[in-house]
């Protein structure tokens, strides 16, 4: 389970998490997907996140990167955390 589409700014978005963190414990996904308008913006583009906003595309790598963890598929996290190098450049997510 993951939280999708969320503005962790709100006071609504952060009791959501807490209760789901709560309820579901340890399969609740660590990773937040978090509110943008750029997924539309890119989805009506045709544009994929990494490619329009890798920023907000690291959300989506950091939940894969769990995912595979998850599933013991460490031979796939040293392509992942490349692609991750390569297209969020360190620091980037920080001007979300």
């Amino acid at each position: 389970m993951c939280l999708n589409i969320a503005n962790m700014r709100t006071k609504h978005a952060r009791q959501t998490l807490e209760a789901l963190r709560e309820r579901f414990g340890d399969k609740l996904f660590r990773t937040v997907i978090r509110q943008s308008i750029a997924y539309a913006e890119s989805a009506e583009r045709a544009i994929p996140i990494l490619a329009y906003r890798p920023d907000r595309g690291q959300d989506y790598l950091s939940l894969a990167s769990e995912i595979l963890r998850r599933l013991g598929k460490q031979d796939l996290l040293e392509p992942l955390d490349t692609l991750s190098a390569e297209v969020v450049p360190a620091g980037a997510y920080l001007r979300a």
